[in-house]
């Protein structure tokens, strides 16, 4: 028992000490965070807007009509699209400006794509066969004594 003393002795001093301690320390600094720990989260980055109710979404709607409707009338007659044709029409007796005038480049185009696969082909197909010579070769060559 004489042993466990000084032990004894010690506990209760470093619980007196940090009584002592908490009691002198304010509220303010005791609610404080440590540094260590991460900071709190922001709040949201959005506010929550009131929904507006049915009668003001209906004036909404109407005064977007109503000045879609005053844009519309006031556009040139050449800036609105024309309207959509209902019939077939040969490319020949189409207006120029309605021909597709990148047809010769989409032609091209996938000419060289073609080609250039067909190159790929070729190409891989004589390194196969160079390498199956190789691979023959050294078949032939190992079974010799």
């Amino acid at each position: 028992m004489n042993s466990m003393r000084p032990f004894l002795l010690l506990c209760v001093l470093v619980l007196v000490s940090t009584v002592a301690r908490m009691s002198a320390v304010s509220p303010e600094v005791a609610m404080q965070k440590p540094a260590a720990l991460p900071p709190d989260a922001p709040g949201p980055l959005y506010r929550q807007l009131p929904r507006p109710d049915a009668e003001q979404n209906r004036r909404a709607v109407e005064e977007l009509n109503r000045r879609l409707r005053e844009e519309f009338a006031a556009q040139p007659e050449g800036a609105r699209q024309a309207e959509p044709i209902d019939e077939f029409k040969p490319i020949s007796e189409l207006p120029p400006e309605d021909r597709l005038p990148s047809a010769p480049m989409l032609v091209g185009a996938y000419a060289f794509v073609m080609l250039a696969i067909f190159a790929y082909l070729l190409s891989l197909s004589r390194r196969l066969n160079a390498v199956a010579r190789d691979l023959a070769k050294f078949e032939s060559q190992s079974k010799r004594p």
